[in-house]
């Protein structure tokens, strides 16, 4: 019973796990290149300096632009909750541009099985073997 539990968390912070192994920014190697990483918290804004109305005011038009078609987000791709593993490593492997999102109603990708890859596997084998004895010329006597 242990061991199943152990199990089971194991593969559901499997991905938090490999994302978080990412390498982390360096400032410097920043610095050098000349790039920035800009941004802010609203969290500060909002319960440390207490601008609640700026806030609001400024959500409330990003809803107008987005309302009136003038800003979209850029959606990468849509992913089921089952398959969460890959858009964490899309994510680490930073092959995203724009957002990367999880619906729950989405269906799951089909697993391509291993047993499928070898059936595939053999069948190219054979029809290369095939291909091969067509173009062989017959021997004749012993050569």
């Amino acid at each position: 019973m242990l061991n199943s539990l152990l199990l089971c968390l194991s593969t559901l912070f499997l991905p938090f796990l490999q994302w978080w192994q990412v390498d982390k920014v360096n400032p410097l190697k920043l610095f050098d290149d000349n790039k920035v990483i800009g941004g802010f918290q609203l969290r500060r804004l909002l319960f440390r300096q207490g601008h609640h109305a700026y806030v609001r005011s400024v959500v409330t038009r990003v809803m107008e632009l987005h309302t009136q078609g003038k800003i979209k987000p850029v959606i990468d791709s849509v992913w089921a909750f089952e398959d969460v593993g890959e858009a964490m490593q899309k994510l680490c492997d930073r092959k995203n541009i724009g957002k990367v999102i999880l619906d729950p109603t989405a269906e799951p990708k089909p697993k391509v099985t291993e047993n499928k890859e070898a059936a595939e596997a053999t069948e190219n084998a054979a029809a290369a073997a095939a291909a091969g004895e067509e173009k062989k010329e017959p021997v004749q006597n012993g050569e």
